[in-house]
């Protein structure tokens, strides 16, 4: 309703402005609806709460909105993931994702696929790191230089090694920059592997 929209505002406005304790200020001054919590403001608040590092706060906002009639959308997942590995709760992150997987309709953008394969990776999660690959193939999500990136780095050891090399030597062609961390990946797994005539390529690129 129109007061809910005008407190999103001025709490949006203040964690713009980088003034996070009167976002707080604004948001305890709000009418209490733990039955109907406003979805977008829970969102915003559990952002602030986590930039100020203060998780159970965070915390109890996302379990107040999961015990009420709100339906989290793909912004309030990618807000709650965020927050659990900020919190370096990389195993809470995966239940919310978890929880996530449930809901067929939500289609992933980048950032929280970025987060997905960054999160399986803290959890050892290979095989869902291999779903997530995939999924981000057959999706429109475009490939810039952060996601090939994450990509080398989180399922290196998850995907097949012909794969890995493919999605490298596109990355190159496509001009993007191979980050210390990537080329290091690739060395490990390449030499692992038998393919010193890769590796030998990716050591010069170092």
């Amino acid at each position: 309703d129109f007061e809910d929209n005008l407190y999103h505002i001025l709490i949006c406005s203040c964690k713009e402005a980088g003034s996070y304790e009167d976002a707080v200020r604004i948001y305890s001054q709000m009418p209490e609806s733990r039955t109907h919590p406003n979805l977008r403001i829970c969102c915003t608040m559990i952002d602030v709460f986590s930039t100020m590092e203060r998780f159970t706060h965070a915390e109890t906002l996302y379990l107040e909105l999961k015990a009420s009639a709100c339906v989290l959308d793909m912004i309030a997942y990618s807000v709650i993931v965020r927050m659990y590995n900020k919190a370096w709760r990389p195993e809470d992150a995966c239940s919310v994702l978890e929880d996530m997987d449930k809901q067929k309709e939500i289609v992933p953008d980048k950032y929280l696929f970025l987060d997905m394969l960054r999160t399986y990776q803290k959890c050892g999660l290979l095989e869902k790191l291999t779903d997530t690959y995939y999924r981000i193939l057959k999706s429109e999500v475009e490939c810039d230089e952060a996601m090939y990136n994450c990509i080398i780095n989180c399922c290196g050891p998850a995907i097949p090694v012909d794969e890995l090399s493919r999605i490298f030597d596109e990355m190159i062609q496509l001009g993007h920059l191979a980050s210390t961390v990537t080329l290091n990946v690739l060395l490990d797994i390449s030499g692992k592997a038998g393919l010193f005539n890769r590796a030998e390529k990716v050591f010069s690129m170092a």
